[in-house]
């Protein structure tokens, strides 16, 4: 799994990168671990940015942070997943749940802040976490 993980991610970064052929090795990488961490953020990254595929996106995010349910940037992720989905509650549970991992985490406050202000229209919540 590593070594088609490995090509995944060559593939992706190739200047003239075709960006199924890397799907297909990460594909290949989890028919082999489906389970492999690295390939599942790397895969869910893919399928959310350059495939366009949100939908399989949120399931390799909700495999990948259910294995590692202590990164925060995981979380970060998946919520913004499901948020550009529109599954507002569960992309709010996902924020909540990376700032249970870390409160203090910058990048997932300032991320919550701004769903808080753009999805729910709660400006004083939003301005709460910043304080």
């Amino acid at each position: 799994a590593d070594v088609w993980c490995a090509l995944g991610s060559a593939l992706e970064n190739k200047t003239d990168a075709d960006p199924e052929q890397a799907a297909r090795a990460y594909r290949e990488a989890l028919r082999i671990e489906p389970r492999h961490p690295t390939t599942l953020s790397r895969y869910a990254e893919l399928a959310s940015g350059k495939l366009a595929q949100p939908p399989v996106a949120e399931l390799l995010y909700r495999e990948y942070v259910g294995q590692c349910s202590t990164d925060v940037g995981a979380w970060q992720t998946y919520a913004h997943c499901l948020q550009r989905q529109g599954h507002t509650h569960d992309a709010d549970t996902a924020f909540k749940r990376a700032l249970q991992v870390d409160p203090g985490h910058v990048g997932a406050i300032s991320s919550y802040g701004a769903f808080m202000h753009s999805q729910r229209r709660d400006v004083a919540g939003a301005k709460l976490l910043y304080d």
